[in-house]
Protein backbone atom coordinates (compact mmCIF):
# COMPACT_ATOMS: atom_id res chain seq x y z
CA UNK A 1 0.00 0.00 0.00
CA UNK A 2 1.11 3.13 -0.83
CA UNK A 3 -0.16 7.06 -1.38
CA UNK A 4 -0.03 8.63 -4.76
CA UNK A 5 -0.54 12.34 -5.14
CA UNK A 6 -2.48 13.81 -8.98
CA UNK A 7 -2.17 17.55 -9.14
CA UNK A 8 -3.52 18.49 -12.59
CA UNK A 9 -4.44 21.82 -14.01
CA UNK A 10 -5.95 22.91 -17.60
CA UNK A 11 -2.84 24.98 -20.24
CA UNK A 12 -3.72 27.97 -20.66
CA UNK A 13 -5.09 28.73 -24.49
CA UNK A 14 -1.47 29.19 -26.97
CA UNK A 15 0.36 27.95 -23.79
CA UNK A 16 1.45 24.86 -24.38
CA UNK A 17 5.20 25.09 -25.13
CA UNK A 18 5.91 27.03 -22.25
CA UNK A 19 3.44 25.05 -20.22
CA UNK A 20 5.12 21.59 -21.04
CA UNK A 21 8.79 23.07 -20.26
CA UNK A 22 7.22 24.34 -16.79
CA UNK A 23 5.96 20.76 -16.40
CA UNK A 24 9.59 19.32 -16.99
CA UNK A 25 11.26 22.06 -14.67
CA UNK A 26 9.12 21.25 -11.72
CA UNK A 27 9.59 17.93 -11.81
CA UNK A 28 13.20 18.22 -12.01
CA UNK A 29 13.08 20.72 -9.02
CA UNK A 30 10.70 18.49 -7.13
CA UNK A 31 13.27 15.47 -6.95
CA UNK A 32 16.39 17.69 -6.93
CA UNK A 33 14.54 19.00 -3.42
CA UNK A 34 12.27 16.30 -1.81
CA UNK A 35 14.23 13.39 -3.02
CA UNK A 36 10.78 11.92 -4.64
CA UNK A 37 10.25 11.11 -8.45
CA UNK A 38 7.40 13.73 -9.43
CA UNK A 39 6.32 12.70 -13.26
CA UNK A 40 4.15 14.13 -15.53
CA UNK A 41 1.51 14.01 -18.17
CA UNK A 42 -0.99 15.12 -20.48
CA UNK A 43 -4.68 13.88 -20.07
CA UNK A 44 -6.13 11.85 -22.69
CA UNK A 45 -9.56 11.24 -23.96
CA UNK A 46 -11.26 13.92 -20.78
CA UNK A 47 -10.32 17.59 -20.64
CA UNK A 48 -8.09 18.37 -23.72
CA UNK A 49 -5.08 20.21 -22.36
CA UNK A 50 -4.85 19.16 -18.77
CA UNK A 51 -1.55 18.46 -17.33
CA UNK A 52 -1.04 15.99 -13.93
CA UNK A 53 2.04 15.18 -11.85
CA UNK A 54 2.23 11.90 -10.15
CA UNK A 55 3.94 11.55 -7.08
CA UNK A 56 4.11 7.89 -5.50
CA UNK A 57 4.90 7.58 -1.71
CA UNK A 58 4.56 4.67 0.98
CA UNK A 59 3.22 6.54 3.60
CA UNK A 60 0.93 9.58 3.61
CA UNK A 61 3.27 11.54 6.29
CA UNK A 62 6.27 11.09 3.51
CA UNK A 63 3.85 12.75 1.17
CA UNK A 64 2.97 15.36 3.68
CA UNK A 65 6.76 15.95 4.69
CA UNK A 66 7.51 16.74 0.91
CA UNK A 67 4.84 18.71 0.35
CA UNK A 68 6.11 20.98 3.28
CA UNK A 69 9.72 21.12 1.56
CA UNK A 70 8.25 22.62 -1.50
CA UNK A 71 5.73 24.70 1.10
CA UNK A 72 8.92 26.64 2.50
CA UNK A 73 11.05 26.41 -0.36
CA UNK A 74 12.07 29.97 -2.44
CA UNK A 75 13.34 28.60 -5.53
CA UNK A 76 10.07 26.21 -6.05
CA UNK A 77 8.22 29.13 -5.16
CA UNK A 78 9.93 30.80 -7.61
CA UNK A 79 9.19 28.75 -10.15
CA UNK A 80 5.85 28.14 -9.52
CA UNK A 81 5.19 32.22 -9.85
CA UNK A 82 6.76 31.76 -13.44
CA UNK A 83 3.89 29.84 -14.36
CA UNK A 84 1.02 31.99 -13.63
CA UNK A 85 0.22 33.12 -17.55
CA UNK A 86 0.60 29.57 -18.57
CA UNK A 87 -2.72 27.93 -16.75
CA UNK A 88 -6.43 28.39 -16.42
CA UNK A 89 -8.14 28.09 -12.75
CA UNK A 90 -6.70 26.54 -9.96
CA UNK A 91 -4.70 23.21 -9.38
CA UNK A 92 -6.75 20.29 -7.86
CA UNK A 93 -4.62 17.28 -5.87
CA UNK A 94 -6.24 13.85 -5.50
CA UNK A 95 -4.46 11.70 -3.40
CA UNK A 96 -5.09 8.17 -3.89
CA UNK A 97 -4.24 4.94 -1.15
CA UNK A 98 -2.61 2.46 -3.79
CA UNK A 99 -2.98 -1.14 -3.60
Amino acid sequence: MGVRLDRSIVIARGKNEEAMKFASDICSYFEELTGTKLIWGLEVGGTVGKVHWFADYDIFAAMEAGLGMTMSDAGYAELLASANDFFVGSAEDTWVYTM
